[in-house]
């Protein structure tokens, strides 16, 4: 007869470790790996996370799933087959399973749904109610989502019994079978643990806890069941306060330790995947050097030495100029850090060429396994990896980063700065918060809403221990209310800077602008109601003489959203339009083209910027906001809408970049329309357009500089609305937001995604641009996802139908690309407006009904507002005033 220790699982047979010895073992494995990291790399963590603190997080790790020794979560883990009866001889055909069926005699008909629900009991045996102990029952009880998480008043003993009446069986099944149980627990302890792992601390841990067996507790506690009283005095919880105060923190930290180990465990993978954080940063002021040219030491090692000589501020903002080699200080100031580096951006495609950036063989900054890309598409870099014929397992760099295993995880705002909403699982992320140097950029991206969680979720991280630094070229004056030194930051502005005449791109005089005083586009009310827009026919003329003016320079036109660079670029695709564009060179760009489209354009656009395109025949790109942050392109000239002070000024960064010389020839070389319509109202604080409207005339047909521009946003916000600065507007809306926050906390991640829903996007698959290609794989999918019925078909069901018809290998990832490729990302809440022409739900895609095959084509072209004419004008209008 086996033991029940090796029959008792902890997850379905087949899966890694599936038996819940196994597991118990690995997450216990992962808090030793997780220490010796902090042991490691002490000298730059805090003294919280001492012998204690990990004695209670091994114990936990222990106690977290015994629940699962319970008949009803054992039975659901055997298939049919292992579950077959023989009659006969009455009992189960499987030994292993016959022989739970007899372990769990008294237990058949009790039914108690969550297994972290019995674990508590269990901890009867190991814990008394001193504060750690209670503090270990909690997280235990909480390390799966159920009520008690959102109901923290029901968090007692009392109401757990209320909700699960079973749980007296359980405990009586205990007393029942003590002995059993006993042994059951002494095995685990001893032959499972004790006898396998080499931990000193940790296995004096266990041993302590294998001293404690012993039932008088429970039968105490059965007691108090029969009397109905006393039961909050036997096993007590922890009071989680109700103010975020350090034992808030500390708590959830506690939690988020504990579900690292138990998520790490079940993935297969380390909880840190690189134990000493200095090998990470080896050479990296070396190989910067080398990239940027330079053999002295440069201003970013300069600014961050005098610093660090004045003091040793961990939380900074740096202030510089686009292009100038911010991302460099930040990576810097991490390794003298010695954290692992969170490094945020708002855009997909931005974060995409920093993974490559950084990690790209010979010519990235570090070692391709140290670094990881976290956002809603981030397995589509990896599998390029794997098309340049790269060993690597997408599963595992995709789980790490989700895990943040890694030292350098490169990701967006949503993954990291919604903490502060206190969704379920916050914990996980925080508990990494001690360990990090959080770095972000473009902070400018961000709206009054979405800076208050920022600014709520920086303090939980200074809070913490954690660093920050923030990195802009455009640092909004309204954030210096809250990012200042009486908030624990420094800021560090070039302007005020010795190193400044070293800098890329600071004293170059770069731009000249020209202000137009004219809207690009004409609203109208159409028959039915619904207004209507296009190109007023005088601006149209006026950019074809732009362009005409000219002909030998790249031109880049940047729109407010989508339907208006579609339009113009119609205008100029016409072959009568009167200008010498090779159809070739030119582009529509924007982030709701056809994902496969999108990469393809942006690859060629910065391959014909690099090669300067033969035969002076130059490039015309239309796009919208996607160009604004951190793509590294270079135009000569710019014709944009007018938008925000922050948003042009990002939008000039793109313009005269990389040059070596001031801009000297006579004529501007940006020109804006400086009409506000409904389009631009839509997305843009017209409060602010209007500001920067009048602040821009005193600067027209002026040589600008970095601190020019910076003195032109300066004005722009110290300008007075109904005698109140700009700033001080936008400083009482973040605050509003802010004091909102103190009472809110969302349930799930996603209801805390809403809050940057301008960021996060829906993705929408399109099966018949599937079945267009010659690709059997492709086809096979495409008439499997189109059937609503397969729509909670596995992965595994759906590979192994493609391997049958097609005859080739693929994988889920494969799979996901392929999907990923043919589809387009949608904002979140525009979403509605396309239910129209959306079938039905497929894991994380929407699919897109047949069209015509006309539409698919304009698809291909214009992307996905392309068939604006299949969904009610109004709708459209709403669902384009977003990038």
């Amino acid at each position: 007869m086996m033991s029940i220790a090796d029959i008792l699982r902890a997850k379905s047979k087949g899966e890694e470790n599936y038996l819940l010895k196994d597991h118990l073992k690995e997450t216990i494995l992962r808090a030793i790996q997780l220490r010796n990291f902090i042991n490691n790399n002490r000298f730059a963590f805090n003294n919280k996370f001492d012998d204690t603190f990990f004695k209670n997080l091994i114990t936990a790790c222990f106690l977290h799933d015994l629940g699962k020794i319970n008949w009803n979560f054992q039975k659901n883990l055997f298939d049919k087959t292992e579950r077959e009866y023989d009659k006969e001889n009455r009992r189960y055909k499987n030994e292993e399973f016959n022989q739970l069926y007899e372990f769990f005699k008294k237990l058949w008909h009790i039914d108690v749904k969550d297994h972290e629900v019995i674990s508590l009991i269990y901890s009867l045996i190991f814990l008394d109610n001193d504060e750690w102990d209670k503090k270990i029952r909690t997280t235990v009880l909480l390390h799966h989502y159920n009520e008690f998480y959102t109901n923290r008043d029901s968090a007692n003993i009392r109401y757990v019994f209320d909700d699960y009446p079973d749980l007296k069986k359980y405990v009586e099944f205990l007393i029942d079978s003590k002995g059993n149980i006993s042994a059951l627990l002494t095995d685990l302890l001893n032959n499972n643990l004790l006898n396998n792992i080499e931990d000193e601390f940790t296995k004096n841990v266990l041993e302590n806890l294998k001293n404690k067996i012993n039932f008088w507790k429970i039968e105490e506690f059965n007691e108090c069941i029969s009397k109905g009283y006393g039961l909050s005095a036997k096993l007590k919880l922890f009071n989680i306060p109700d103010i975020e105060d350090e034992a808030f923190y500390e708590f959830f930290v506690f939690l988020g330790c504990l579900r690292r180990c138990d998520y790490s465990a079940s993935a297969n993978i380390e909880i840190e995947n690189i134990q000493n954080l200095s090998g990470v940063y080896e050479n990296l002021d070396e190989k910067i050097r080398n990239k940027v040219g330079e053999n002295e030491e440069i201003w970013q090692e300069k600014v961050l030495r005098n610093i660090l000589e004045k003091n040793d501020s961990k939380n900074l903002v740096l202030i510089a100029p686009t292009g100038s080699g911010k991302t460099e200080f930040a990576l810097l100031w991490t390794k003298n850090r010695n954290k692992k580096l969170i490094y945020t951006l708002p855009l997909r495609v931005a974060l995409n060429d920093l993974y490559w950036r950084f990690s790209n063989g010979n010519d990235g900054y570090f070692e391709n396994n140290y670094v990881r890309i976290l956002h809603s598409t981030s397995f589509v870099e990896y599998l390029k990896e794997v098309r340049e014929g790269k060993d690597l397992n997408v599963n595992m760099k995709q789980v790490t980063a989700e895990l943040f295993s890694s030292p350098l995880i490169l990701t967006t705002p949503d993954q990291v700065f919604l903490s502060s909403l206190k969704y379920y699982g916050f914990d996980k992320l925080i508990s990494i918060y001690p360990f990090s140097a959080i770095v972000i950029d473009e902070i400018q991206a961000y709206n009054p809403e979405m800076a208050a969680v920022i600014i709520k979720t920086l303090e939980i991280i200074k809070s913490l221990l954690g660093d920050i630094l923030v990195i802009t070229a455009t640092f909004p004056p309204y954030f210096e209310k809250f990012l200042n030194k009486d908030k624990g930051f420094e800021i560090i502005d070039l302007k005020n800077n010795n190193e400044k005449d070293q800098i890329k791109n600071y004293n170059l005089k770069r731009h000249k602008i020209e202000l137009i005083n004219q809207s690009i586009f004409e609203y109208k009310e159409a028959e039915n109601k619904n207004p209507d827009f296009d190109i007023n026919e005088g601006t149209l003329r006026k950019i074809k003489q732009i362009i005409e003016q000219n002909e030998s320079e790249n031109i880049l036109i940047i729109f407010n959203n989508v339907l208006k660079a579609i339009k113009l670029y119609k205008k100029l695709e016409e072959t009568d339009n009167g200008l010498k564009i090779k159809k070739e060179n030119l582009y529509l760009l924007h982030s709701r083209l056809l994902e496969k489209e999108k990469d393809k354009r942006i690859s060629e656009i910065k391959g014909k910027l690099l090669e300067k395109i033969n035969n002076n025949a130059r490039l015309i790109l239309v796009a919208t906001q996607i160009v604004e942050a951190s793509v590294d392109i270079d135009f000569d000239i710019l014709i944009t809408e007018i938008s925000t002070i922050d948003s042009q000024i990002q939008r000039w960064g793109r313009i005269y970049r990389n040059r070596e010389n001031d801009y000297s020839i006579n004529m501007p070389n940006i020109f804006i329309f400086t009409g506000i319509d409904k389009g631009t109202s839509a997305i843009y604080d017209k409060r602010i357009i209007k500001e920067t409207i009048e602040v821009l005339k005193e600067y027209q047909n002026q040589l600008l500089n970095y601190e020019k521009e910076r003195e032109i946003i300066e004005d722009v916000f110290n300008s007075k609305i109904e005698e109140q600065k700009l700033k001080d507007v936008f400083v009482e809306e973040i605050k509003k937001n802010l004091e909102w926050l103190k009472y809110y906390s969302a349930e799930k991640r996603t209801e805390a995604q809403r809050i940057f829903r301008q960021i996060a996007g829906i993705q929408v698959a399109i099966p018949q641009l599937m079945k267009k290609e010659k690709n059997k794989i492709a086809e096979y999918l495409a008439e499997i996802i189109n059937d609503p019925e397969n729509k909670n078909l596995p992965w595994e069901t759906i590979i192994k139908k493609i391997k049958e018809k097609a005859n080739e290998e693929t994988n889920i990832w494969s799979l996901k690309k392929i999907l990923y490729d043919y589809s387009t990302s949608i904002p979140m809440f525009y979403f509605e407006k396309m239910q129209g022409i959306i079938s039905h739900e497929f894991r994380e895609f929407f699919i897109l009904k047949e069209i015509s095959e006309d539409n698919i084509e304009k698809i291909i072209r214009y992307g996905i507002d392309g068939i604006k004419d299949d969904i009610d004008s109004k709708e459209i209008e709403e669902f384009s005033n977003i990038i």
